[in-house]
């Protein structure tokens, strides 16, 4: 029972961490402007369709009220909704097409969001509408990218090089699963560190990238092409809409995608010889010294440091001699350590000093030679100079004694005279108490919260998938109704341009499409086969006279626009009877 409590226990914790993964996340807003493309891009065309996509993560989106403030001139309409839901991560998004007609810098945002409960509201971010826009989708086809980026292309033996390499990526289903990375001989590499994001606009258009960052020391001069890095990536928005939550991303078949980096070549150099410099290279800033203790007596030894502040590095640095000590004073390289805290490294250089005699006794300035890559010569920085104070004391005798009798005591030990007492009573050790578990009836409670999860979000979506039914069929049966309440709406304040969209709108409910969907051809086609040839002629006379109101640069007067709200009623009619 022990063994299967202990399984018991790990499952169970396991367990709530998978919970606590898809079941608490970070609410928030993200708004994108995309091309047709699907890239992110910060200029459109003057009169060219764009999409804005508003991205909810973690916010209930199915009831939610969106609005959009923007600047005038902008028009837009939601053209559809898209849910989602990855690795237990649910998330909306809001896709309007918009429109600008003149050019200038336009402002689109805050998008605030009303779930109900609360009030969430995005970023804001500027779009430039121009007359034209260069093509770059020849320059810019593989969205997926990997580059490596290094600080310099030269640099010097022993001396610091930063490199870092970005993962450039057009949306967030793209995740980088493993780094797989060349050899470079005759250095030395620190640890990586990241992911760090970030975003990149390049030709107007903006790249997400992840960077993961690290340093490299060259141990021999030459030129250094550094090869290829590859990483492996899956694209998880393919991922299908599973009926079981959080267990559907175990049955989606995702493939493993490879993407390289461009070879890197660097030149590394022997720096001048010089004959008393040190090993570093680089950029130092200040050189300390100093003792744990002031005082001490005869034989007591005190730590002597060094500490050397320089831009970061990675170089492994020997303790320096210690230049014109006291003959009195003698010393012992203890350990050389580093701290950084990614501004400054800190190199700290640690001897023990033993003092011989008594007195007061000077450890002068010490010195470090080492070669400045900033200025590309050799340099010198100095330590002020310490004093220690010996005191004859009897201390160090006494201690002295009371070790050489320790020791003879150990010589004289008989392990016959202990009596033996078993470990768990004497000494250090203690039992372990057993510790409380969790009962049989929580434990499988717990197993079963994922399976009514995934229960739950199934009914959830086909409620939705009943809702959006329901409604659907609601605007097919009432279509010319609300047409018509459109069409007064319209006539009051509206635009030749709105009398269009009524019609668009009219087609997209009768029958049952999106009207993003619903395109002047498709209108066409359909109406082609519904009406006789006489009423179809009709139409084209009647849809050409619309569309050269709303599109066109003729001026119509009042009268003009109240006869074609006047000509739409009597097409309202006439369709309500033959469609």
């Amino acid at each position: 029972m022990g063994r299967i409590d202990i399984i018991g226990n790990k499952v169970f914790f396991l367990y709530i961490i998978s919970l606590a993964s898809f079941c608490y996340g970070q609410e928030s807003i993200d708004i994108s402007v995309r091309d047709t493309y699907g890239r992110k891009i910060t200029q459109v065309v003057v009169g060219k369709p764009f999409t804005l996509h508003v991205l909810l993560q973690d916010i209930d989106g199915s009831n939610a009220r969106v609005s959009i403030e923007r600047s005038p001139g902008i028009a837009l309409h939601r053209t559809s909704v898209q849910m989602r839901s990855i690795n237990g991560r649910a998330s909306t998004t809001y896709i309007y097409t918009g429109r600008a007609d003149q050019r200038g810098m336009y402002v689109l945002g805050p998008v605030t969001v009303d779930d109900g409960k609360q009030r969430y509201a995005s970023n804001q971010m500027r779009i430039d509408v121009v007359d034209e826009l260069a093509d770059t989708r020849n320059k810019h086809n593989e969205y997926v990218t990997l580059q490596l980026i290094p600080s310099k292309l030269s640099a010097y033996v022993g001396e610091t090089l930063s490199l870092s390499l970005r993962f450039y990526y057009p949306h967030d289903g793209i995740r980088a699963e493993r780094l797989i990375q060349p050899s470079i001989p005759h250095s030395i590499q620190s640890a990586i560190t990241g992911p760090f994001a970030g975003t990149e606009t390049i030709d107007a258009v903006i790249y997400d990238y992840s960077e993961w960052r690290w340093d490299v020391v060259f141990q021999k001069e030459g030129v250094y092409a550094i090869p290829a890095y590859t990483m492996e990536y899956v694209d998880h928005s393919q991922q299908q809409a599973g009926h079981f939550g959080f267990f559907s991303s175990f049955f989606n078949d995702f493939k493993v995608k490879q993407v390289s980096s461009p070879g890197v070549s660097i030149r590394v150099q022997e720096a001048p010889a010089h004959p008393q410099a040190s090993k570093f290279v680089g950029v130092a800033h200040t050189y300390t010294a100093s003792l744990d203790h002031g005082a001490t007596v005869i034989g007591q030894p005190v730590v002597l440091t060094l500490e050397l502040a320089s831009d970061h590095h990675n170089a492994s640095l020997v303790s320096p001699m210690l230049q014109e000590l006291p003959r009195s004073l003698k010393y012992y390289e203890s350990k050389v350590e580093n701290s950084d805290d990614g501004h400054v490294t800190r190199t700290r250089f640690e001897y023990i000093v033993q003092p011989l005699e008594v007195g007061e006794w000077e450890i002068p300035a010490q010195s470090y030679t080492y070669f400045d890559t900033r200025t590309e010569t050799y340099e010198t920085i100095y330590t002020a100079p310490l004093y220690l104070t010996v005191e004859p004391g009897a201390q160090g005798a006494g201690h002295f004694h009371e070790s050489s009798n320790n020791q003879q005591q150990s010589d004289n030990y008989n392990a016959s005279d202990d009596v033996l007492r078993p470990l768990h009573e004497v000494g250090p050790w203690t039992k372990e108490q057993d510790r409380a578990l969790i009962p049989w009836w929580l434990f499988w409670l717990l197993m079963t919260i994922p399976l009514w999860h995934s229960i739950g979000m199934y009914s959830f979506r086909r409620w939705m998938q009943h809702r959006d039914d329901t409604v659907m069929d609601r605007r097919a049966r009432y279509a010319f109704t609300y047409a018509r309440t459109s069409l007064k709406r319209v006539s009051n304040t509206g635009s030749a341009q709105d009398l269009v969209m009524i019609f668009k709108q009219l087609c997209a409910d009768v029958w049952r499409m999106p009207v993003h969907e619903i395109t002047e051809s498709l209108i066409q086609t359909r109406l082609k086969t519904s009406l006789s040839p006489e009423a179809y002629t009709e139409w084209n006379q009647f849809w050409m006279q619309l569309l050269e109101g709303a599109y066109t640069k003729r001026l119509y007067d009042d009268v003009s626009f109240k006869q074609l709200c006047n000509n739409v009623a009597v097409w309202l009619d006439r369709l309500s009877t033959w469609l």
